[in-house]
């Protein structure tokens, strides 16, 4: 369906870090007050999670923060080929609440996956949509990523709008 709203299609490969030394200490950062005062407020894995930032060193942060820096100039190439990039919202069907309820072990790993198409281009700073694009065999939605170059929501607008004006 996409194909018959743009000029051109095709693949395109784009290398991702799975590193989280940035987001880890920046989030500690924002929340440390908090968690000083406070720390009962938090549920018990988030609380981990925010602690996790709390012994990274000055040096590794500046260190992976000029790395995601890197990542964020490089992005822009991609875009030196294509206008936008078209991906699954999330990358496997989406698991039921009930599930990850039962095996609250499952939450992170699940969320890891279901982050994995998304989380890049938030790092990377870039506009993207996310349009409903049909159902799992279960009956779950199933979403379309539109993803463009900076300051181009224009473009990320006007082709999700599109998709939705042809799939009515």
């Amino acid at each position: 369906m996409i194909d018959a709203l743009v000029a051109d299609v095709r693949d395109v490969e784009i290398e991702v870090s799975n590193d989280r030394t940035v987001q880890a200490a920046e989030s500690f950062a924002y929340h440390a007050g908090n968690i000083a005062q406070t720390p009962e407020c938090y549920q018990p894995e988030t609380l981990r999670r925010l602690r996790s930032g709390e012994k990274i060193s000055a040096a590794e942060y500046i260190q992976r923060r000029r790395e995601m820096d890197a990542a964020r100039r490089e992005i822009r190439q991609v875009f030196a080929d294509v206008d936008l990039l078209v991906t699954p919202t999330i990358p496997i069907p989406a698991p039921a609440i009930a599930d990850l309820k039962k095996d609250p072990s499952a939450l992170r790993p699940a969320e890891l996956i279901l982050l994995r198409n998304t989380r890049p281009f938030n790092v990377w700073g870039l506009p993207a949509i996310s349009v409903p694009c049909g159902l799992t065999k279960r009956g779950l939605p199933i979403g379309l990523q539109i993803a463009g170059p900076h300051w181009r929501e224009d473009l990320v607008l006007r082709l999700a709008h599109a998709y939705e004006l042809a799939v009515k």
